[in-house]
C-alpha cells in the first residue's frame, strides 16, 4: 500500500514504560502530550530545559520499535497517571490530518534537573 508523500513523518526516540517511569520519579522535567485521531492515540514525552535531549514516544516492551497506539484518550490518559505523570496536553487530529511516526531506539539521558 502507497502512502500519500504530503503526509508528515514525526521521529521520535522510543521508550518503554518503566523506562517513563523514571523519568517521573526522577525528577526530570518533560511535558507530556497525547496526540491522536479516532482510535489511534499515542503518548509523548518533551524535555522542558535540555533541547538538546530527544523527544520520546511511548513504545511497548514487546515490540520497541513502533510507538504504543491506544484505543481512546481515558487509556492514553490513565496509562500516563500510571506512570506518575499528573498533567498532559491533549492534542485531537481530525482524520484528514495524518501522520506517520517513525521511532528511533534511545535510552533516556542523564540528565541533572536544574535547580529550581
Amino acid at each position: 500500500m502507497e502512502q500519500a508523500a504530503n503526509i508528515p513523518t514525526y521521529t521520535y526516540a522510543g521508550i518503554i514504560a518503566t523506562f517513563a517511569k523514571r523519568l517521573s520519579e526522577e525528577g526530570r522535567f518533560y511535558s507530556t502530550t497525547v496526540v491522536g485521531i479516532k482510535n489511534k492515540y499515542i503518548l509523548i514525552f518533551k524535555p522542558l530545559f535540555h533541547r538538546n535531549n530527544p523527544e520520546y514516544v511511548l513504545c511497548s516492551s514487546r515490540n520497541p520499535h513502533e510507538a504504543r497506539i491506544f484505543k481512546s484518550v481515558t487509556g492514553a490518559v490513565n496509562e500516563l497517571k500510571r506512570l506518575g505523570f499528573n498533567d498532559c496536553m491533549v492534542v485531537l487530529r481530525t482524520d484528514t490530518q495524518d501522520f506517520n511516526i517513525n521511532v528511533v531506539l534511545h535510552t533516556p539521558p542523564a540528565e541533572i534537573p536544574p535547580p529550581l
